[in-house]
């Protein structure tokens, strides 16, 4: 059942369906009030009684909120819709994400691949610090928007398999063993099920996303899941400059360090990804949201402290809204 000409929540009218994935879809809405657009996320009804995804759906609410980063999509509002099942309230984006860009530009050059890839690590630096670990790092996930006459301005979505720190007495919301997470960006301990995965799954997955946006093609190419998985869990990938000879040793260097199956030899924090990455275009987001909304300057410094392993606690998306 659409959801188009309906208003949810007394104030949100659904004007169309832009996107739909195998458990929600994604609507682009009106506030009937303010006149804003904003993008809807719908869990589909049928999965409503299932307590584990309604919480998966509520924590990302939490995680986009709690972060308050300016390249990681804004959410308003959270709520439930007549049929019971629970909504999100999103900036409506419009642009097109890393993967449709790589797929109509080709292969990005060195400065371009730097700039994406660093704001995006400005983005976790300050998941992080929250305690909360993205886990499904892909090239469908890194939105590209205009926001201030500057292209390629990056809206990290999708946090929807987030780990965060567990307070004591609330249930994990994931479970030990299961693999959760894109394969091709998948870091080997994340491959193996580790049930105590750390911040580092998510440097692996930046090395991942560079080293395609650089190369053309994912760091592994199975022919199924199992083999991807295999590939991960026993072999380095190719070197990256085998691909892309011109680019500069140093930065190749980069990308098979965040890359590195042993994640103590990784970076230790995304802000020491982005601080290696400095040299070749990346660059510090200037401005982040406080808790009161209002914007202020991000600090400029390095990452934070290696984040302690903790408990555990984004799909394709078309253009002009997160993923379903």
């Amino acid at each position: 059942m659409t959801l188009v000409g309906t208003v949810l929540a007394n104030r949100y009218r659904i004007v169309r369906q832009i996107g739909q994935g195998g458990m929600g879809a994604v609507y682009e809405a009106e506030h009937l009030v303010i006149g804003r657009r904003v993008a809807i996320k719908a869990l589909h009804p049928e999965f409503a009684h299932r307590s584990e995804l309604v919480a998966r759906f509520h924590r990302e609410a939490q995680a986009a909120s709690r972060i308050g980063h300016l390249n990681i999509v804004e959410v308003f509002d959270f709520g439930t819709d007549d049929r019971g099942a629970p909504f999100l309230v999103m900036e409506y984006l419009e642009g097109r994400s890393l993967a449709g860009a790589l797929q109509s530009d080709g292969t990005f050059p060195v400065e371009r691949s730097a700039d994406v890839v660093g704001q995006t690590l400005g983005a976790l630096d300050a998941a992080h610090a929250k305690g909360i670990i993205h886990r499904d790092l892909k090239p469908e996930n890194i939105f590209l928007t205009d926001h201030g006459g500057r292209a390629d301005f990056v809206k990290l979505l999708d946090f929807g398999i987030s780990k965060f720190q567990t307070p004591a007495g609330e249930p994990k919301l994931t479970t030990t063993g299961v693999t959760l997470g894109t394969p091709y960006y998948m870091a080997p301990e994340q491959a193996a099920g580790d049930g105590e995965l750390d911040h580092r799954v998510d440097v692996y997955a930046m090395g991942a996303v560079l080293y395609e946006a650089l190369a053309g093609r994912p760091p592994y190419e199975g022919t199924n899941y199992n083999r991807l998985l295999a590939q991960i869990l026993s072999s380095d990938p190719p070197p990256l400059r085998e691909f892309r000879p011109d680019i500069p040793p140093e930065l190749a260097r980069v990308v098979h360090t965040a890359m590195a199956r042993n994640r103590n030899e990784r970076y230790p924090t995304a802000g020491a990804m982005l601080e290696a990455l400095l040299p070749f275009g990346a660059t510090r987001t200037p401005f982040e949201r406080t808790a009161t909304g209002k914007r202020r300057a991000v600090s400029q410094r390095p990452g934070p402290a290696l984040l302690p392993t903790v408990p555990a606690a984004a799909s394709d998306g078309p253009p002009g809204a997160p993923a379903p």
